[in-house]
């Protein structure tokens, strides 16, 4: 349907990992396995303003809410606490000084995100139903429910005294 979205993701998690260098010697010394948990606070935060069509928890809404001042707000999140796998490259030693690069590749196991019930806004806010945006919802999260796994793509610096 012709409806106009705003969204803003918000990437902010913080990371409790260990490595593990299974490899002695050489280039592959770097190579490691890092595992922990993640503090998982990615959202996605979106406003609809409501087009010439507009369908809300199987409902058509076009011609109530044609011309007519409303929006929905809403927010998707992630299980806040989420455990993270992956494997990386640096070249951290007891040996070595200074400056090095640092890489890392992984998941993050969010499971599957959740939709706050949303909230509608305007001077026409009434109009529409909170059963059709219940409804909306329960669709909206199984369309999204396959999406439980996230990938991280990370490159530092690191500085070894």
């Amino acid at each position: 349907n012709q409806v106009q979205y705003d969204a803003t993701v918000s990437l902010q998690t913080i990371a409790f990992n260990t490595d593990w260098h299974p490899f002695i010697g050489g280039f592959t010394h770097g190579l490691r396995l890092t595992g922990g948990l993640m503090i998982n606070n990615n959202e996605i935060s979106g406003t609809a303003i409501p087009g010439k069509e507009v369908i809300i928890g199987g409902h058509d809404y076009t011609s109530e809410l044609a011309g007519k001042d409303v929006s929905v707000n809403s927010k998707i999140g992630f299980k806040k606490i989420a455990p993270y796998l992956g494997f990386g490259y640096d070249k951290v030693s007891k040996y070595r000084r200074g400056l090095s690069l640092t890489a890392d590749f992984g998941v993050l196991f969010q499971g599957s995100p959740k939709v706050n019930t949303p909230t509608v806004s305007g001077s026409d806010a009434g109009l529409i139903q909170q059963a059709d945006l219940n409804r909306e919802v329960s669709i909206i999260e199984e369309d999204l429910a396959d999406y439980k796994i996230w990938p991280v793509i990370g490159i530092g610096l690191t500085y070894q005294f």
